[in-house]
């Protein structure tokens, strides 16, 4: 599991209680302190201190080569698209045929135009959390498969 954008765990913790190990989940974050916080609230995550929607760099760079899931909360409604597209190219080289980005969100159409990554790709909205504040919406992208 890669996690982009962790913030201050909040989503970590879930996967965490809902069964994921620990060692099982990889972490990207760019801000120091919340990095710190991180790994004192969760010992042995692996946290990498970077800029996620460079995860093409910080794989190479760490030796990262897979991953079974992306979930992302990176605020892709404020990223430029160019960044929000590269992001999301990267990340899927990371994962095996069929893998899968999980895109949480504020809004209420997809944070990535699907049929702005070449190849296109498929988004279906999966669902909302309204206990959240404000609700987030929940979207998965996969490779579009050939016609």
């Amino acid at each position: 599991m890669l996690e982009l954008g962790a913030g201050t765990g909040a989503v970590t913790q879930a996967l965490m209680q809902a069964g994921w190990p620990v060692d099982h989940i990889v972490v990207v974050e760019r801000d120091g302190a919340l990095c710190k916080t991180l790994e004192r609230r969760m010992p042995g995550l692996q946290v990498l201190q970077a800029n996620a929607l460079k995860i093409g760099a910080v794989a190479e760079s760490t030796g990262l080569s897979r991953a079974a899931v992306v979930l992302s909360g990176l605020p892709m409604r404020a990223v430029p698209p160019a960044a929000a597209f590269h992001c999301y190219v990267e990340a899927f080289r990371l994962l095996p045929p069929g893998g899968a980005i999980i895109q949480y969100t504020y809004g209420f159409r997809p944070p990535v135009d699907p049929r702005a990554i070449a190849p296109p790709l498929e988004a279906t909205f999966v669902g909302r959390e309204w206990l959240n504040c404000p609700p987030v919406g929940i979207w998965r992208y996969r490779m579009a498969r050939a016609a």
